[in-house]
């Protein structure tokens, strides 16, 4: 019997070293790659995730769970992924992505990565960070673009070419222009040809082409009919009982009100209430009055009190209004409920631009 027994063991001894050797898994490891640690990212962009993960020696990936801020996304089931979250998915602020993969014994590897989301959007020509707002469906500037390539001298205008000047600044530095507290409140002032403006737009046109203007890249200047959805907007949301029968005999709410900044002097006018709360804004639309350039003067910005106004332009042309023909603007004032769409402006004149994403 005995002349059996070690051949048995040898032969157990050899399926216990194998079953060893299959057992020798190596342990996962795994990256996220993007976004960076600490990561800044424009909110109402899209952006991607992207990670790596391997079973040392060849070794199989058995599972995977990607999650942000411990919701798990089922789309990613494998790695590498390169995995794409849609614009103004997460809110405002500071979020993680963890990442844990796991090999055919079980044995889990993890990543993690925060990140920060932003409304600030930065134009690359000139660095430049701009507050935005989405309202509706839409995103606007919260402020004023103040992209500038060059001074105007204030005794210069054109219907024409380009113009582009700093409220109540009179020198020709750029440096020094953009140093004032006015640029940095304020932005630059267009003439409605530095604005984007070109006598083929019709604000009836409802297949007009996007105008981008002095706008960075992906933004436009708001024709006629992007600033009445933004209007109308604002107007459902205001209760009926705000509203007062004009002179004109419409019912007007106080859509100015809701989108101009708090700091407005108030002009108050019994027949409209609700002017007497100043500017509210309701929705971080931030309208200031900024001022504006009249050949050769500046007019109703920082510093004006009384009744005031603030226009921005849109790229239409208007020869058919009036007797005369000239750009339209988007004005609001402290002293009126809505927000008027103007008519043949005279081109030479400068006004602030706000800008729309695309």
């Amino acid at each position: 019997m005995k002349k059996y027994l070690f051949p048995v063991a040898a032969g157990l001894l050899a399926f216990a070293a194998c079953s060893d050797d299959e057992i020798k898994v190596a342990d996962p490891v795994c990256q996220i790659t993007s976004p960076a640690e600490g990561s800044e990212i424009y909110v109402y962009q899209p952006f991607t995730i992207a990670a790596e993960g391997e079973v040392p020696g060849g070794g199989e990936i058995a599972g995977v769970s990607l999650k942000i801020d411990g919701e798990v996304i089922p789309e990613v089931t494998e790695v590498p992924f390169s995995y794409e979250v849609a614009a103004g998915s997460y809110a405002i602020g500071s979020h993680t992505i963890t990442l844990e993969v796991a090999n055919s014994r079980g044995v889990t590897a993890q990543s993690a990565a925060t990140f920060t989301l932003s409304d600030l959007f930065t134009d690359s020509r000139d660095g430049k960070a701009y507050k935005t707002v989405q309202i509706g469906e839409q995103i606007w500037f919260a402020e004023n673009l103040a992209y500038l390539p060059k001074i105007t001298p204030i005794d210069q205008y054109s219907k024409t070419e380009p113009c582009y000047y700093v409220y109540d600044y009179q020198g020709s530095d750029m440096t020094e222009a953009k140093a004032t507290a006015n640029f940095q409140k304020c932005g630059v002032l267009y003439n409605w040809a530095a604005a984007g403006g070109y006598k083929e737009s019709n604000e009836f046109d409802e297949n007009h082409p996007k105008v981008q203007g002095p706008c960075p890249e992906g933004w436009h200047i708001p024709v006629a009919s992007e600033w009445n959805e933004l209007f109308t907007f604002v107007n459902d949301r205001i209760p009926d009982d705000e509203a007062v029968s004009s002179w004109q005999g419409n019912n007007q709410k106080n859509v100015s009100g809701h989108l101009r900044a708090k700091d407005w002097p108030i002009a108050t006018d019994e027949d409209y209430p609700q002017l007497a709360l100043g500017g509210l804004d309701t929705y971080g639309f931030g309208a200031s009055y900024y001022g504006c350039y009249i050949k050769k003067s500046f007019y109703y910005g920082p510093g004006s009190g009384g009744s005031l106004v603030c226009n921005f332009w849109t790229p239409h042309f208007d020869d058919y209004t009036y007797g005369y023909s000239g750009g339209m603007t988007a004005s609001f004032a402290n002293y009126k409920y809505i927000v008027e769409l103007t008519h043949a402006t005279d081109q030479t004149r400068g006004y602030s631009v706000r800008c729309l994403k695309n």
